[in-house]
């Protein structure tokens, strides 16, 4: 068990603020509040377009639920409410670790093995901004169901930014079910996590709303950003565009924010030469902070983590475009006068135009940082091994564990994976090959999107099939992490499974070997300048 990290209590927040009035389940205004606390026409089209879809506000469920995510129109099942975000591997938290980042790892971490991040460490959590923090959750009734992209979007870099930014990205939101306009969009979060929790079964909430004309008056919008490709920055990995027309001091967007200590970052690896060195988590190029103050702040609200930097300059294109305030409406606390809810606003310092990168000066201290490791960037990597991403791009045959044997070049760092669960082997065709019981491979539902059933596997034949193709056979290892019903019995190896098609079978990077866990990959935490004296050193 580890404690809650207390942080003093910002002051600054309750001036100019603003009460939202507590709106019931069914949209009813709560009698005893304040109308003149009401937002103006002014705020609401400020922070709410007229074609916005999908609004951050107030949950609706009842108790201290905190903020939650709504849609402002009607959508049909298994349309996409929101693509293109990014996923955060966490890898080898500890005792010491966690105590600083309780609350995070409390309620909003995810398996690994949901992202395809199992193999980044020896244990791995994932972060999921967005839909996968700041969306509520429900044991049953949920209304969003998540989309990994089951490859990465990079492969090993060789440049400067190698290692600095997530390369789990395209992650997608689909509504799991029909969603009328003003419905919370809740997340499945399973019983088992109610449970822990102490949720009783009267206490889970099935489906909560609100009505449309409250959501426009005191929401703010979340799709003023959306996902692109590569940023205009160099090095910068990709980047974040303005959907629509975004005029001087509108709200871009709306930036919940959790409090973490930097030492619950950090981490310690073995350099090349044996050497240990201190670094941290990649997390820490996605906090707001100081370099005063043991204190940072993650940023969950949708696709803001692919916001880049720019500084000052003459080039319109490059210099930023959006800056950061404290909202009025962070200034609610909880009895101990912790701060439960803590809100930034990314407001337009320009008219910004649908289509443009939006860019944020990340501050002095991060730029000077930045281009020191620039004139320091070691070149070494000029000489790595292509990455399982790179691989699985070029190759379409497989070679078998015989033909690796044989190669001098072939990649240490790599090794082959297989999607297949064996839970439904039970059912699965069977065969008989030298005394040897051979299942059939078979696609289930969902079995090639799911990163929890990929594991490893040494391919023992390559078999010729239509069109040129080939089907394979493969002997199914287990790994860390699998559930019981997953994991293979020792007196049923080796379990050799056939007619696994080319999509079945990945290559997989070998922990510790992605660009993410390289000694020279860049670590700054963004700098904030209204980032509170109070929390200085």
């Amino acid at each position: 068990v580890v404690a809650f990290v207390d942080f003093p209590l910002y002051n600054g927040w309750k001036k100019n603020h603003r009460t939202i009035r507590h709106v019931g389940v069914n949209g009813q205004a709560d009698p005893s509040s304040n109308p003149s606390c009401a937002n103006t026409e002014e705020d609401t089209m400020n922070r709410v377009p007229m074609d916005c879809t999908l609004v951050m506000a107030q949950s609706s469920i009842p108790g201290n639920s905190g903020w939650g995510i709504f849609t402002l129109q009607s959508q049909a099942a298994d349309s996409v409410a929101m693509d293109g975000d990014v996923v955060i591997q966490l890898v080898d938290l500890n005792e010491k670790t966690a105590r600083g980042m309780r609350r995070l790892v409390w309620e909003y971490l995810w398996d690994a093995t949901e992202t395809g991040g199992q193999y980044e460490g020896q244990k791995v959590s994932s972060l999921i901004p967005g839909f996968g923090t700041l969306a509520n959750g429900a044991a049953k009734g949920s209304n969003l169901k998540y989309m990994a992209d089951r490859k990465r979007t990079n492969g090993n870099l060789l440049h400067a930014g190698a290692g600095a930014f997530t390369y789990y990205q395209n992650v997608t939101w689909r509504y799991s079910k029909q969603v009328n306009a003003g419905d919370e969009l809740l997340v499945n979060y399973g019983k088992k996590w109610f449970e822990e929790r102490g949720f009783s079964n009267t206490s889970i909430v099935e489906q909560a709303n609100r009505s449309v004309p409250y959501l426009r008056q005191n929401g703010y919008c979340l799709d003023n950003v959306i996902a692109g490709k590569e940023s205009k920055q160099p090095y910068a990995g990709r980047g974040a565009f303005a959907k629509r027309n975004l005029a001087e001091g509108s709200i871009v967007a709306p930036i919940p924010v959790l409090p973490l200590t930097r030492e619950s970052l950090e981490l310690v690896k073995k350099a090349k030469d044996g050497k240990m060195i201190q670094t941290y988590q990649m997390m820490l190029n996605y906090c707001f902070g100081a370099s005063q103050s043991n204190i940072l702040l993650y940023p969950y609200s949708p696709i803001i983590n692919l916001i880049n930097h720019a500084s000052d300059s003459n080039s319109e294109i490059l210099s930023p475009n959006v800056y950061l305030r404290w909202s009025p409406d962070s200034n609610q606390q909880s009895a101990s006068g912790t701060p439960t809810r803590m809100l930034l606003e990314m407001v337009a310092m320009r008219d910004i135009k649908a289509g443009e990168e939006i860019l944020l000066n990340y501050g002095e201290k991060w730029e000077e940082a930045w281009k020191a490791h620039l004139q320091s960037y070691d070149t070494f990597q000029s000489n790595r091994h292509p990455s399982a991403w790179d691989l699985d791009k070029k190759i379409n045959i497989l070679p078998t564990v015989a033909e690796q044997q044989r190669s001098q070049s072939a990649n240490p760092d790599i090794f082959t994976s297989c999607f297949y669960k064996y839970e439904d082997s039970v059912g699965l065709q069977q065969e008989q090959d030298q005394g040897r019981t051979v299942f059939r491979w078979k696609e289930t539902s969902a079995l090639l999107s799911s990163p929890r059933y990929l594991r490893p596997c040494l391919i023992l034949e390559r078999i010729p099939s239509q069109h040129n193709l080939f089907s394979y056979k493969v002997q199914v290892l287990n790994r860390p992490g699998l559930a019981k019903v997953e994991r293979i019995p020792k007196a049923s190896f080796p379990h050799v499974v056939t007619n696994l098609p080319r999509e079945a079978l990945v290559f997989s990077d070998k922990i510790y070997t992605t660009d993410q866990h390289l000694p020279t990959a860049f670590r700054h935490e963004i700098g904030l300048d209204v980032f509170p004296k109070e929390w200085m050193n």
